[in-house]
């Protein structure tokens, strides 16, 4: 599973644009389970659930790799059309930032 960070948060104005910082894959992680909140498996650290729904890729398969990965989510907070454009940096970056550009709601 690919994670990001954005900073800043999510863009609502397809205007706006935001840095998303890649982060490590973990294992798929529940919501509250038994009236406990979800943790991460390796470290214990509690997870918080913004958003919950689904994400369908809006572009071709090799869009991740390509640097232009375009998706669709229908979530409970975000509805929408979203592009993450991975932005080329100068030298080896071990994780390189991408952008998050709202497309269309």
């Amino acid at each position: 599973m690919r994670r990001w960070t954005v900073t800043h948060g999510v863009p609502i104005d397809p205007k706006a644009r935001r840095i998303a910082i890649e982060q490590p894959a973990v294992p798929a992680v529940g919501r509250k389970r038994g009236g406990r909140t979800a943790v991460l498996p390796r470290t214990g650290e509690p997870v918080s659930v913004w958003d919950s729904g689904e994400w369908y890729s809006a572009g071709d398969a090799g869009g991740y790799d390509a640097g232009h990965l375009r998706f669709r989510l229908r979530g409970k907070r975000l509805q929408g059309r979203w592009a993450l454009v991975r932005m080329s940096g100068s030298g080896a970056v071990e994780r390189p930032p991408w952008l998050l550009i709202l497309t269309s709601l």
